[in-house]
């Protein structure tokens, strides 16, 4: 008995000093892949900087700490510039290609969204990175808090209570329109634009959205990669959208494309709640005739039906064309020309 306790002692001893020695070679590796990784993305005009950066966590997580963090990538497709206070990445010794992140100070973005430059500003963030069997990042999961997002000179845009994304891309790339290049889902709580005019709709919105981009995409961004992408047939295909903003409620799916000038157009089913009250509304504002309004809802009462959840709802499809958006044969508002860089 008392030599069995010995060799079982000595086994723990021989596998707490392999585990050991495991730990500390993967982290020397960790460490040098950092360094390397940070120092290609520089040679390939992408500026990593962090003021100090230490891995600790033994023995049962890597754990990657780094002290004002920055990235910066002025001549990128779509420039970009982010910055945070502390973030750390963990991952667990036998998990390595699933990696958790916080960054539990302010951070801000800063990134050239269609005509302007636009600066998103986060409370905090935490999430999970996921990487592909080359070690390549291949799912996101990310929750934000308190986001702000304001324009050039400052001016404020819009506000989130929080935000939820993910994404995630298949390990080989597509190779027809008919595979997703990239699915995505968008959770927005409590958005609160700021806008320059009146509208028939008050409060903050609440948006849920799922989709996938179809179609390779390609690499250079901006107008000429928009325009390569939707000539080779490429589409967004919403599979979930949920738009809640009083008085009106709007669920469905479809899909989205660029048209010859790269404008968006698409076509949804949706069931909607509140149409009333909303053509009533754009009446008052002078968005419509009053007498349009009438026969608009004279024409979607005629479509009412009773949906998901019981309540009466109108289910009519949903279109962007032309430039405006259209209920059945009613247009309700004529959207912006967008000028893509």
């Amino acid at each position: 008995m008392r030599r069995l306790l010995i060799a079982f002692t000595a086994l723990l001893v021989l596998l707490a000093g392999a585990y050991s020695a495991y730990w500390f070679i993967m982290a020397d590796r960790l460490r040098d892949g950092i360094a390397g990784w940070a120092a290609a993305e520089s040679r390939r005009g992408t500026e990593v900087n962090w003021a100090s950066f230490t891995l600790d966590g033994f023995p049962f997580a890597f754990r990657a700490s780094f002290e004002a963090p920055s990235i910066r990538a002025d001549g990128a497709a779509t420039p970009l510039a982010w910055r945070g206070g502390h973030l750390v990445l963990e991952a667990l010794p036998w998990d390595l290609r699933t990696i958790r992140f916080k960054a539990m100070e302010p951070q801000t973005l800063d990134i050239g969204l269609v005509t302007d430059r636009t600066r998103i500003e986060a409370a905090s963030s935490d999430g999970v990175i996921g990487l592909d069997s080359r070690y390549q990042a291949a799912s996101l999961e990310a929750r934000f808090a308190t986001l702000r997002a304001s324009g050039a000179g400052g001016a404020a845009l819009a506000t989130a209570k929080g935000v939820d994304l993910s994404l995630s891309r298949p390990e080989t790339p597509p190779t027809s329109i008919d595979a997703p290049a990239l699915s995505f889902g968008l959770g927005v709580e409590a958005l609160e634009p700021n806008l320059p005019m009146a509208l028939p709709v008050t409060g903050p919105v609440q948006i849920d959205l799922a989709g996938a981009v179809m179609g390779a995409v390609p690499e250079q961004g901006g107008e000429a990669g928009l325009a390569a992408w939707s000539e080779a047939g490429g589409t967004l295909e919403i599979s979930r959208l949920l738009l809640d903003w009083r008085p009106v409620r709007i669920e469905g799916d479809g899909t989205l494309a660029l048209d010859k000038e790269l404008q968006p157009i698409g076509a949804f089913s949706t069931e909607i709640e509140g149409h009333d009250k909303l053509l009533d509304g754009m009446a008052t504002l002078g968005w419509l005739r009053p007498e349009d309004a009438s026969l608009g809802q004279l024409a979607l009462s005629l479509l009412v039906r009773e949906g998901r959840n019981g309540r009466p709802v109108v289910k009519a499809p949903l279109s962007l064309q032309d430039r405006a958006i259209y209920l059945g044969p009613l247009r309700l508002a004529r959207m912006p020309h967008i000028v893509w860089r």
